[in-house]
Parts: structure tokens; sequence; C-alpha cells
């Protein structure tokens, strides 16, 4: 395998964002919903070698077991906080949840803690997500502030596009939630996510132009591909046993034979998993028990308040999960009935 090929997929792989540059803000605000006498935190690991990863586990300090939740990151090398410029997103999430009284278990992701050892392999999205979140839910099984018969899944992004996948090969999952998750193909959703950032700033330069055509020819040979024939290592920055893994993938579809209970959130100024999905997944989920949709109109991909278009910009600016995401999964969770 090619060298490059982890900082390709970082680079322009679906729903990923830069990381900052040295000197860039980073300094995280915690969010009034962390109750820091509500909660502590311990260590823990997923998985085994050659690929534990190291996790944080918040624990409520009320007694008795409490409902658990495992949080599975978007696309690129996100660590447990998933990190981008001042934001802590799951930094957020674990610590508001926490709060409420629901333990929570986050972690980094293969793809940071061994870019390297990834990178010289022909990966999918079970090494690069499924496997570990089966592997973390199996963990928070284990603890013993935890309701075994109340565990939850909560995927972000890529993270939520992978959910019936996790769900499946985990078992005894009491139910999920969806945030901002992509229920397009992965090419389909790169090209458009790219084509929204370079309008953002004012249009395409003649070397992103080019750029941009040859993503969109890869992503033509993305939607050709068959098993058996001849192909290239690498399409758009990913294995090509990463696409046809997911050629006949369909999460809204798998989602609905799930039959768990399952809360679709979305945030009405997401660039990156937009509209479109969610309506992708309420026409794919129609019909099925349990479900619950609902959206923000003020809240970004990152579900933080914003004014206007949102972009890559506005990350840098900082912020916290809104409150209200807090309090409607808190409450989904505790209401929740198979």
């Amino acid at each position: 395998m090619k060298s490059n090929r982890f900082l390709l997929a970082v680079l322009i792989a679906v729903l990923h964002l830069a990381l900052p540059a040295a000197g860039q803000n980073t300094a995280w605000n915690r969010p009034l919903y962390s109750k820091l006498g509500l909660f502590f935190e311990r260590p823990v690991v997923v998985g085994s070698d050659p690929w534990k990863l190291a996790g944080l586990l918040s624990v409520p300090t009320t007694a008795g077991r409490h409902p658990g939740v495992v949080l599975v990151h978007g696309a690129g090398p996100n660590d447990r906080d998933e990190k981008i410029y001042s934001t802590r997103m799951f930094a957020d999430l674990a610590e508001g949840l926490a709060s409420r009284g629901i333990v929570t278990l986050r972690y980094d992701k293969r793809t940071r803690a061994y870019g390297p050892q990834m990178s010289a392999i022909a990966y999918t999205l079970q090494e690069e997500t499924v496997e570990d979140a089966v592997r973390a839910l199996a963990l928070l099984r284990q603890q013993p502030e935890v309701d075994p018969n109340k565990l939850f899944v909560i995927g972000h992004s890529l993270g939520g596009y992978a959910v019936p996948r996790i769900v499946k090969q985990a078992g005894s999952v009491a139910g999920a939630v969806l945030l901002a998750a992509n229920a397009r193909r992965i090419e389909d959703i790169s090209i458009a996510q790219t084509e929204y950032m370079l309008a953002a700033k004012g249009g395409a330069s003649p070397e992103e132009a080019r750029k941009m055509e040859l993503m969109k020819a890869e992503a033509v040979r993305v939607r050709e591909l068959a098993p058996g024939k001849e192909h290239p290592q690498i399409l758009l920055g990913l294995p090509v046993e990463y696409f046809l893994d997911l050629k006949s993938y369909d999460p809204a579809a798998e989602a609905k034979r799930l039959g768990i209970p399952l809360l679709v959130l979305q945030g009405d100024r997401d660039f990156q998993v937009t509209k479109v999905d969610f309506e992708l997944w309420q026409k794919g989920l129609a019909g099925a028990k349990n479900v619950k949709f609902h959206d923000y109109g003020v809240l970004n991909h990152l579900f933080m308040s914003g004014d206007g278009p949102s972009s890559q910009l506005e990350y840098r600016k900082g912020g916290n999960v809104a409150a209200a995401v807090i309090d409607d999964i808190a409450t989904w969770i505790a209401g929740s009935k198979q």
C-alpha cells in the first residue's frame, strides 16, 4: 500500500475538516450544562492489541445503574473529544449527558491512534469505525455503574452512517441516536461538500478547479467499481475496498430492519450533511415504529448555533453543542422503550 494513503484520506475523505495549525485558537470552554459535581471520569482501554484504544468514561455520581452510551466519531482521525479547533463536540456530549445521569464512553479513533498502520492496509468501514464501536459497547456493558439493558450508541456524521452495522454486530442495543448522519453515498456527499466549500470562499482557483474535476472523475470510477474487475488501489483518497464494501449498503433501509428506537437529529445550517440526507432518513424510515426526527434551525454540523450560512471558518470561533440537543437526547433515552 502507498504510504500516503492515510494522508490522502484525511485531505479529501467525506466530512473531514482540517485540523488547526500551530498558533490557532484551541482553547475549549466547558459548557454551562456540564456539572462537574455530578459526574467523575476514569480512563479505560477499548479493545486489545494490536488495536487497543485509549478512552474515557464519564460516570454519574448518583448511586445505582444508569443508561450507557458510546459516542462514535465522524470521518477523519478524530480524538476522543472529536476536537476541531476550539470545539470539543464529544466532550460536550459526554459531560452533558453524564450530568444528566447517563454513563458515556468516548475513545480515540483507530485512524488517529494507528495512522501509519492503517495506511498500510486495505481497510473498510469495518476496521475504521464499526469494530471499535462494537468493542466499546462490550466494554460499557461490563461497567458496574451501567444497566446492561439500557445501552445506546450515538453516531455523529460517518459514525451515524455506520450505526446500522454497529448495532447489528453488537446486539442487545436499546436504541441509537443519529447526529447529522449521512444517508447518501460517500463519493456523492464528498463532491457536494467540496463544491460548497469552494463556493463559500468565493469560487475555485484554476488549480482547485482542476482538482475538482479529478475528484469528479474518481467519483465516477467509484460508482463503476465491481468485484473481480481491475481497479486502482486508491480512489478519492480511500482504499477501493472501502467503497466496494459499501456498494450495496443502504443505511436507512438497514436501520429500519433493526427494529430498535431511533432518534435522528439534524442541524438546518449543516453544510456537510444537509437536509437532503435528513429527508432520505425520513423517507427510508417511514412506517418504522419508535423513530423520532428533529431538526434545529440555527445549528451546524457540530450542533452549535450560529447565524447565516455555515462554513468551515465558523468552527474556528469555538462554541458548544446546544443545550437543547443534550436535553433532547437525555429525555429520549430516559423514555425509550423497545
